[in-house]
This record gives structure tokens, C-alpha cells and sequence, in this order.
């Protein structure tokens, strides 16, 4: 009976094995290419990682560290890279901006649904100044190539310009700071003509909570004058919160200058992201109001 059953089983298991295994099942879902036919700049694909990647070379551009003069080789370049994700696609990439650029190119990708991850300076002594920023986004190939093209395209429309800079000594400022701190909603301290404020938030590290005195805080530091002030400072966001910070921040006339991650471990994961502003007290107030008062929204860091 056995050796019956035996015979009678063996034949459906093998064909039932062989439809598991038939093409359907081992048919792989490759990075579909002829979206990216229309990019402004030409790429490569990589079949051994199904990844389909554009490398720019900025030969357009004299930059020096110091007394040398750096080429792509030695990191003046920008990059995209696409990589198939179930039914869609991933992009990562490295765009390389002169200083001006910054704010118009993240407002752009922002717009077309790319993530920015990060923005920082590689070199010290860098002339012209230049930074790097970092962008991700998942989506159809098509859709993330339109994306990417408007980022190229904002880019290439904001070559020449400048950062907006003020002659402001805050040992001669005027500022009101009652104008700051109702715009704020916060209360702050004057000190040294600069009207400095500063509201802590709540993180785990190493098994212990650290606040505002160990380096997560908001704050924003005001010098000049009513009529024309200039504004530095930073927001510490979850991950789940940068891209609307970094909406806000832009949308109220601030510059972004840097993204980047402080601490290693920490929970939740925060985000660091410095910003300036010129301009007259009460908007850079508002603007930075407009910050804070996301944070309090759905993307509040975890208490």
C-alpha cells in the first residue's frame, strides 16, 4: 500500500513543484529603462545591480580647495541612481550646487515629490562655495524621471544666483523684542544685542533622556534692526518631519544650510537642519513661527 501511494503522490508533487517554479514564479520585475530616454543628461545601466545611473561632471564650473583646483575626480560631480522596488522604482543621488542654488533646487524637488536628505559642504576653503545634497524618492521610473528633470532644470536656471547677505553689526542693533517674541509666541533673552531664543525637545540616548542643554533644541538667534534683521538657527525634526520643516523654513523666505544627523542610536532618529534668513523682524519671526508650529502637528517627535 505504501509503495502505492508512493507512486500515486510522487507524479503530483513533481508537477506541482514544477508550477511553483515555472517562469511566472522566477520571472524577475527589471527596471523598466525607456522612461529615462528623456532625461537631460545620459546615463548607464548597470545589469548586475539592475541600476540605471547618471553621473554629471562638473566641467563647467572652476572650484579650489585652497590652492587646488578640483575636477570630478576628486568629488565635483552630481549623480541619480534608479533601482527597481517591487512594482516601482527608488532613486538616490548627490546633487552638487553652488551656495545660491540651495534653497531654489530643494524647493523644486520638494515640489516634485523628492525627499532631501541631507545638505553639507565638503571642502573648508572652497572657492566658490559649494554644497551637496542629498535627494531620495520611490515611485513609478516615469514619474521619478519628470521629477529629476525639473530638479535638473532648476539647476540649470539658478547658476548665477547669490546668497542675499546684510551689513548687520549686532553691537549697534535695535531690534524690538517684543516684535520677535509676539510673532513667535515664545519668550526669549537679549544678549549682547542679539534677541536669542531657545525651547528644548525630548530624546532617548544610551538609555538616558537628553533635552535642551544636551544639544536638542530648537533655537533661533536675532540680530540688526526691526526694519532689516538677520535670523540664523536650527530645528532638530523626527525623520517622519523633515520634508514639511524644510517646506516651511523655505516658504517663510529662509535659507536651508545644512542637513545632517548629530547623534548615532538616539530615539527617535532626529534631524538637524541650520537656517538663515535676512530680512525685516517680524517676517523672519513668522517664518520661523511657521516652523515651530508644524512641529506641534502630525508629525510631532514621540515624548
Amino acid at each position: 500500500m505504501r509503495r502505492t501511494l508512493a507512486r500515486l503522490y510522487l507524479p503530483l508533487m513533481l508537477a506541482s513543484s514544477l508550477l511553483l517554479s515555472g517562469p511566472e514564479a522566477h520571472a524577475e520585475i527589471r527596471l523598466d529603462l525607456s522612461p529615462f530616454d528623456g532625461l537631460r543628461f545620459k546615463g548607464v545601466y548597470k545589469n548586475s545591480e539592475d541600476v540605471f545611473k547618471v553621473v554629471i561632471p562638473h566641467t563647467d564650473i572652476r572650484v579650489t580647495s585652497g590652492e587646488t583646483v578640483l575636477t570630478p575626480e576628486l568629488g565635483l560631480k552630481s549623480w541619480a541612481a534608479f533601482k527597481k522596488s517591487g512594482k516601482e522604482a527608488i532613486l538616490t543621488g548627490e546633487l552638487m550646487l553652488l551656495e545660491g542654488q540651495a534653497g531654489r533646487v530643494m524647493a523644486a524637488a520638494l515640489r516634485s515629490g523628492i525627499e532631501v536628505t541631507s545638505l553639507n559642504r565638503r571642502y573648508p576653503d572652497d572657492n566658490p562655495r559649494i554644497l551637496f545634497m542629498r535627494i531620495a524618492a520611490k515611485g513609478a521610473e516615469d514619474k521619478l524621471s519628470r521629477s529629476l528633470n525639473r530638479v535638473f532644470e532648476e539647476i540649470e536656471d539658478t547658476r548665477g544666483l547669490k546668497v542675499d547677505t546684510a551689513p548687520i553689526d549686532p553691537s549697534k542693533g535695535t531690534l524690538s523684542p517684543s516684535i520677535i517674541s509676539g510673532a513667535l509666541g515664545h519668550d526669549g533673552r537679549m544678549e549682547n544685542g542679539v534677541y536669542i531664543f531657545s525651547a528644548g525637545r525630548k530624546a532617548s540616548f544610551k538609555g538616558e533622556t537628553i533635552e535642551g542643554e544636551m544639544g536638542v533644541s530648537n533655537h533661533a538667534s536675532f540680530a540688526g534692526s526691526d526694519h532689516l534683521a538677520f535670523v540664523t538657527g536650527e530645528f532638530v525634526t523626527c525623520e517622519d518631519g523633515l520634508s514639511n520643516i524644510l517646506k516651511a523654513l523655505l516658504e517663510g523666505g529662509l535659507d536651508v544650510t545644512a542637513i545632517h544627523n548629530s547623534l548615532t542610536t538616539e530615539v527617535p532618529r532626529l534631524v538637524f537642519v541650520r537656517f538663515q534668513g535676512t530680512g525685516p523682524a517680524l517676517d523672519l519671526a513668522k517664518a520661523v513661527r511657521g516652523a515651530l508650529d508644524f512641529q506641534s502637528g502630525p508629525y510631532a517627535c514621540p515624548q
